[in-house]
């Protein structure tokens, strides 16, 4: 991954995609979106809220603590305080 991802994962290509599927989203009518246990990165999470958590977004997107990650990185005492820690991730 570390040969590939500055190819892949460009800042300008992968704000491009975010900003195609904000469109594509809003083109088809969707309102409402959610990331079931994805983004435990923080800067993948701020350059998604860059694009589709803007006020002239039309539509709300929620995004849900990748309990496998959390449970497998930190242990079964750690894992609330840990998961709550991505609550600070979000933009209203």
């Amino acid at each position: 991954m570390p040969l590939i991802a500055p190819a892949i994962a460009a800042p300008a290509r992968l704000k491009d995609g975010l900003e195609f599927v904000e469109h594509y989203y809003h083109a088809n009518g969707v309102t409402l979106g959610a990331e079931p246990g994805g983004l435990a990165s923080k800067h993948l999470q701020d350059a998604q809220n860059a694009v589709m958590s803007d006020s002239a977004s039309p539509f709300r997107f929620y995004f849900i603590v990748d309990g496998k990650s959390v449970t497998g990185s930190f242990r079964d005492d750690q894992v609330v305080a840990e998961s709550e820690k991505f609550l600070g991730w979000a933009r209203a």
